[in-house]
Formats: C-alpha cells, sequence, structure tokens
C-alpha cells in the first residue's frame, strides 16, 4: 500500500476558505466591501500594532475597519490550544479583538478574551466558523448568549408546521417517506433563498435570484396559479442554472392538488427561518424525518436525541485524533 504524506496548514486553510464563503463572508481582498483579510491586517495602523506578526485569518465588521475576529489555522493533528493562544497574545490582545477561533479544517475551538471561556449559543460551545451577524452579537452581547424570543417561539411553529406539513403531503399520496422529506425539503429551500435574497437586498447587496423566482413570486397567488407558476416558472429557472451536476431540483412538483401546496405555503409563509439558530432547524428536521417513515425505516436515518448527544460530548471531552 502507497504511503501518503500528512495534509499540511494549507489543507485546513482551503476548508476554511470554503466555510467563510458558505457563511456569507466577503473573502475577495479586491473588492471594496472584502471583510477578511489573511496573513494581515486591514489598516496600516493596525500592522503596527502587530509588530510584523499577523494572523492567518482577520474577520471585519462590514464596511468598517473595526476587526471583530480572529482565526488562527493549524493542520490536522496538532493540537489547538496552543494555536488559540497564540492568535490570543499575539493578536488579539495587541489589537483589542474579543474573539479568537483556531481551525484545522475539521475542528473548531473558539475563546472569548475578555471572559477566557469558549463560545456558547444556547448553552452549547460554538464549534464550527459563524456567520458575520452572529459574531457580532458575540462582540457585542458576550461569550454565551441565548437565542432571541421570537427564535424560541419559531421553534414550536416551525415543529408544528412541519408535522402539518407531513399530514397534508401523505395525505396527498406520497407514502414513501422519502418522497414526503424531498418534496418539503424544495419548498422549504425556496423559502430560505428568498429570505436570504431579502436580506441581501435589504443590506444593499445585489440580488442572485431575482424575486420573480422567490418566495414572494407566488405565495399571494391562488392555489392553482401557486402551482402551475412554481411548475411552469420557477423550476425551470432553477433546474437550468443550477442541475448541471446533478438533480439538484425536480423538474415538477409531486404535489398535484393545489390546495394542498397552497396550505403548505401558507404555512411557511408565516415564518422566518433566516435567523432561526441551526439548532433549531435541526431539530425540526429530526422531527420531519422521524415523522416520516412508513414502514421501518424507510429513510436510513436514525438521530440520537440532541441532549444525550451534548452529554457524551461533555463526559469524553475527545481531542483530535482519540480513537474510541
Amino acid at each position: 500500500m502507497v504511503q501518503l504524506t500528512d495534509p499540511q496548514e494549507s489543507a485546513a486553510r482551503k476548508k476554511i476558505d470554503i466555510s467563510l464563503n458558505n457563511l456569507g463572508w466577503k473573502t475577495d481582498e479586491s473588492s471594496p466591501s472584502c471583510n477578511v483579510f489573511t496573513e494581515r491586517a486591514k489598516t496600516v495602523a493596525q500592522a503596527k500594532l502587530l509588530n510584523g506578526k499577523f494572523p492567518d485569518y482577520m474577520l471585519y465588521r462590514s464596511n468598517s475597519d473595526e476587526p471583530i475576529g480572529i482565526i488562527e489555522a493549524k493542520k490536522p493533528g496538532q493540537t489547538l490550544r496552543g494555536a488559540l493562544k497564540q492568535a490570543i497574545e499575539r493578536y488579539a490582545r495587541p489589537l483589542g479583538v474579543p474573539i479568537v477561533f483556531a481551525c484545522d479544517g475539521s475542528i473548531t475551538e473558539s475563546h472569548d478574551t475578555r471572559t477566557n471561556k469558549a463560545l456558547r449559543l444556547d448553552g452549547d460551545v460554538i464549534s464550527d466558523l459563524i456567520t458575520e451577524k452572529m459574531l457580532i452579537r458575540f462582540n457585542d452581547e458576550g461569550s454565551d448568549i441565548n437565542s432571541s424570543q421570537a427564535v424560541s417561539i419559531s421553534k414550536q411553529q416551525l415543529i408544528q408546521a412541519f408535522a402539518e406539513a407531513n399530514e397534508l403531503l401523505r395525505n396527498e399520496g406520497l407514502r414513501e417517506g422519502t418522497e414526503r422529506f424531498t418534496e418539503f425539503s424544495n419548498l422549504l429551500f425556496l423559502k430560505l433563498i428568498s429570505e436570504i435574497e431579502t436580506d441581501r437586498e435589504e443590506s444593499g447587496e445585489p440580488r442572485i435570484l431575482d424575486s420573480r423566482y422567490c418566495w414572494e413570486g407566488f405565495c399571494d397567488k391562488d392555489a392553482q396559479g401557486m402551482l402551475d407558476y412554481i411548475n411552469d416558472t420557477i423550476l425551470p429557472r432553477l433546474v437550468d442554472r443550477y442541475n448541471h451536476s446533478g438533480d439538484v431540483f425536480q423538474q415538477k412538483l409531486l404535489i398535484e392538488t393545489p390546495s394542498t401546496l397552497k396550505r403548505i405555503v401558507d404555512k411557511l409563509s408565516n415564518l422566518t427561518l433566516l435567523n432561526a439558530d441551526s439548532d433549531v432547524k435541526g431539530d425540526a428536521f429530526e422531527y420531519f424525518l422521524k415523522n416520516s417513515v412508513t414502514v421501518g425505516n424507510d429513510l436510513g436515518e436514525y438521530f440520537t436525541p440532541r441532549h444525550i448527544v451534548r452529554l457524551m460530548v461533555e463526559l469524553i471531552d475527545p481531542l483530535f485524533g482519540e480513537t474510541v
């Protein structure tokens, strides 16, 4: 068997770059809107404070020179605690940056220099890189924050909406859990991407998907008009644009009864998903999947309850490279 070389820090940086882009950070340093700078500070004054030493990544509040986070990358297999200490002492303290991350591309650890604690959201330790909006919340509110009351309420609304949609799809004749899950996921994606586009527009950024192909293009139509519009206008556009490497979007909805579609759309229209904590959406998806089976486990999924997962992780306190 051929012996392979070990991955280097550059491998971690490739994954970090992808994560930051997926989270909406602006990483193109030639763009005026860039809020991620690699191996340098944004301003000369900040560079002087660092005395020639620069972090792997500096994160800034959009449209400002205010640094709000630092990321130190390490090659897979190395301890992240040393990376956190280095980032705190060399970069965060001289610049007054409160939040530091250390990441090897797979595992991420966070630290708030004001409290000397890891970041926590609703009691759970942050274990991934986060969006600018969430990072700003930690900067403003401290290392241990809670979801807003609106998110807590929306969790119950989501679960209720998912349960009702699941039953509507079952009555529509979609007996297989995979069919119902796929159909609902496509509608949920349309709702989420529409909220993202609206948020971009309100932030002064250009839309990627025109509003006529988003939720607002069909949500107020009558039942038959809604079904026809999604099948004849929205899905052909998405299929043409995104189905190049696989069947990302289906050609037509499996739902054939207009009133069923309208009832599901109306339920989702009353919810705001974009600002919901990822754990809320994850819990809702788990609920939907667990209640989507017809015979046995037809979705091939099993979920360990979240509180048990958290307890196991806290008790074991696993480090990279350890095996169980």
